[in-house]
């Protein structure tokens, strides 16, 4: 079930336990489970930082300029196509030219055609799309995905390359445009760029392209990171029965020799590399692999987790029901001025209480006293004059998203013309027969600024807690990504996600954040001993005190003359509510104290309605086969889940 509805990695957070529990030290770059859990924010923060300082500008001097992308795609592609055309002839004698999809001649007479004013403007914007492709191959070698050598000799090959792809294929270009993927899950093998072979046809979506290769070299860079740290883990873990490290399945076959007689001869099983239980990583350009003994019930399925291979389509129909779910999501919390208030103040809480069982325990102070400095931070960070010199606590959230701390969502595109639409969007070129007001004004309403605002409002209010409590740890003296991993799981960690999520996430718009709400409590109330769960002591004073605070809130309201339907139950479930100047003044209590309370408030229940040991049996038992609000306290997040 957990597997399923919660953490499709389970597995692999229990490999790492056992481990540990051994005595043996694992260090942060050896820990995938922890690597696993930081990928999310540290990709979309690597992610949001291309945008930010290369690609807006660049598309910015675009709009000002007046640059059409459909002109300046057209220049890049002449501009290339002479040296793409020589590299063909040199590689495949029935295409002396037009290997770039256009003759030399013809791209030399384009370019001495044009106007000396509109050369200039694509000059200098080209340099930035030379600083992209040069730094797309820069982050490649440095992440180990490629060596030095092949990123020299692409180099060499070509001053202004630029990804020619074909509307049919998407792929037929050199370097690192090609192909979509970013990897099987965690599982990263194939080549980084692929030799050109040439074609008549036009290039397409030039800029699509080019920025889908550095924001999937980014993702196959921080997918290889936790790939890199499963190979180390099972270097420095070795245990035959369950992984081995670069050994390919061998079988033994009859083959021909040069001597012309058969012979039985030991070779790698073909097709191996497709195998459920072998993952992939690379270490300076170069292919590793961990298999996995596929005789294994839990190697099989961490395997398969760490592909990707647990988790199903889902149809076009579900797609489309998934789509409007997350717009009900976003207008429910990004986009809603409310809950970041409330979420602040519930986070607030249930932080608190979680805290207990981390290992900044006794800290609570200290953390709940730099909430309101770490709000200011976070918020001069994200609306603050730009260049300004942040402060310690700008600084604090800058390292905090670099480390993966902060919840990471990327926008997902399924080709590169899907990614030439968006640039398209942020340039406002909506192409022929639009009036300039009407792309003016669709352009601002996609970009509003209040909209921009609210959710830079609800970023701060998500964020202020977990920063506050990054700061507590690292000066703790916890390793950065630790502190970050803690911050993240301090309530409620929206990246985590079961095999199931996506399927049961796309009919239920808080599905995921209740299944980790309640995984949380569950964490801060029980501890795992002898493989069993047990109350821990957080767990039972929350719970002492949690029963009597129903009761007490029970017996008052009975005394103030409530019905036992007075006030609504979705109201008691989550306040504790108490009778000021004859009006209901709910206060609101973190959902494990509210679950507790509320079967707390069972007790008096029964006590008033109950005059005899058997009648007070019989409610009791009443209760047990009708649990409605005892039920629904025990699992307060998916209640909560729903209301928000």
């Amino acid at each position: 079930m957990i597997h399923a509805l919660q953490d499709k990695h389970v597995d692999l957070k229990r490999v790492t336990e056992a481990i540990a529990a051994t005595g043996r030290k694992i260090a942060d770059a050896m820990d995938p489970y922890l690597l696993e859990g930081l990928f999310h924010g540290r990709a979309a923060e690597r992610t949001e930082a291309f945008i930010a300082r290369e690609l807006k500008p660049l598309m910015n001097r675009m709009r000002l300029s007046g640059t059409k992308m459909a002109d300046f795609e057209e220049y890049l592609w002449m501009r290339h196509a002479p040296e793409r055309n020589a590299q063909i002839a040199r590689i495949d004698k029935d295409r002396p030219d037009g290997g770039a999809g256009v003759s030399t001649k013809k791209a030399r007479d384009y370019l001495a055609a044009l106007d000396p004013k509109k050369k200039a403007v694509f000059e200098s914007l080209a340099a930035d799309v030379d600083a992209i492709t040069g730094g797309t191959l820069d982050l490649l070698v440095a992440e180990g995905l490629e060596t030095a050598e092949a990123a020299a000799a692409m180099r060499e090959a070509y001053e202004f390359y630029v990804p020619l792809h074909r509307a049919e294929t998407e792929d037929s270009g050199a370097g690192t445009g090609a192909g979509n993927g970013t990897g099987q899950g965690m599982s990263i093998r194939g080549p980084e760029t692929r030799r050109a072979v040439g074609s008549d046809k036009a290039a397409v979506d030039i800029l699509g392209n080019l920025v889908m290769a550095r924001e999937r070299a980014i993702t196959r860079a921080e997918k290889n990171r936790v790939s890199n740290a499963l190979l180390g883990l099972a270097l420095t873990n070795p245990n035959p029965d369950f992984w081995r490290v670069d050994a390919a399945p061998k079988e033994r076959v009859v083959e021909r020799g040069a001597d012309g007689k058969d012979h039985v001869v030991e070779r790698v099983r073909p097709g191996f590399g497709n195998a459920p239980n072998v993952v992939f990583t690379k270490v300076k350009g170069q292919a590793h692999y961990i298999v996995f003994n596929e005789n294994d019930a839990r190697a099989m399925r961490l395997a398969e987790s760490m592909k990707n291979l647990d988790a199903e389509e889902i149809g076009a129909a579900l797609a489309g029901v998934g789509k409007a779910t997350r717009y009900f999501s976003a207008m429910a919390t990004q986009y809603n001025p409310i809950f970041g208030v409330v979420n602040l103040f519930r986070d607030t809480q249930e932080a608190m209480l979680n805290l207990q069982s981390t290992p900044i325990a006794g800290r609570q102070g200290e953390v709940l006293r730099n909430i309101g400095a770490a709000a200011q931070g976070i918020w001069a960070a994200l609306r603050g004059k730009e260049g300004a010199k942040p402060g310690e606590w700008g600084r604090l959230w800058a390292e905090f998203q670099r480390e993966g701390g902060k919840t990471g969502y990327r926008d997902s595109f399924a080709n590169a013309a899907g990614r030439a639409e968006k640039l398209r969007e942020e340039l406002g070129d909506f192409g022929e027969g639009w009036t300039a007001k009407a792309r003016e004004a669709i352009f601002r309403g996609k970009n509003s600024a209040f909209m921009q605002w609210l959710s830079d409002y609800n970023e701060m209010m998500e964020n202020a807690v977990r920063l506050s409590a990054y700061k507590s740890a690292v000066d703790s003296g916890m390793s950065r990504p630790r502190a970050a991993m803690l911050a993240k799981e301090l309530t409620v960690n929206f990246n985590r996600k079961g095999a199931k999520t996506r399927q049961i996430g796309a009919l239920y718009a808080f599905f995921n954040a209740s299944a980790q709400g309640t995984a949380r409590i569950a964490q801060t109330l029980f501890d795992r001993k002898g493989g069993r769960a047990a109350l821990s002591r957080t767990g039972k004073q929350i719970v002492s005190g949690g029963l009597l605070l129903g009761a007490m809130q029970a017996a008052l309201l009975a005394a103030a003359g409530f019905d036992d339907d007075e006030p609504p139950e979705f109201v008691r479930e989550s306040n504790f509510v108490k009778r000021e100047q004859k009006k209901q003044a709910p206060r609101y209590l973190p959902p494990m104290t509210g679950a507790v309370a509320r079967a707390g408030a069972v007790i008096p229940s029964v006590s008033r309605h109950a005059r005899s040991p058997f009648e007070r049996k019989a409610l009791f038992q009443r209760v047990r086969r009708k649990p409605t609000p005892f039920v629904s306290a025990r699992l307060p997040a998916f209640r909560a889940g729903i209301r928000s």
